[in-house]
């Protein structure tokens, strides 16, 4: 069972790893490194296990902070389709994703905000 620490934690951690490398790519340039932030959460997030296996959907979204973030994307007609194509297992991952990526973006511009 996945808590919410380890939840938070995890989050935390990619978002630390992610701000890094952006700015290791980007020599330092904190602007450009912002630029790359995107790509580096799309990569993270899309290869992690939470996301990847249907165990840990509902977990996820029990501690998300973003958890409708999805809603930002599908409408009703959209999720109706994803339902239809790929099944409430398809629906959960895709809440998931959403959920996990804006909570990462969350906490890596929390830190540039400081």
């Amino acid at each position: 069972m996945l808590s919410r620490k380890e939840y938070q934690t995890e989050i935390n951690e990619l978002a630390h790893d992610i701000w890094n490398e952006a700015l290791e790519q980007s020599d330092n340039d904190k602007d450009e490194a912002e630029e790359l932030i995107h790509h580096y959460v799309y990569e993270a997030v899309d290869g992690h296990q939470w996301v990847i296996y249907n165990c840990y959907h509902t977990q996820v979204l029990q501690h998300a902070i973003n958890d409708t973030a999805y809603l930002d994307v599908y409408d009703d007609a959209a999720l109706g389709e994803l339902v239809k194509d790929k099944g409430v297992d398809g629906l959960h991952m895709t809440m998931t994703y959403f959920a996990m990526t804006q909570d990462i973006q969350d906490a890596i511009f929390e830190v540039l905000a400081a």
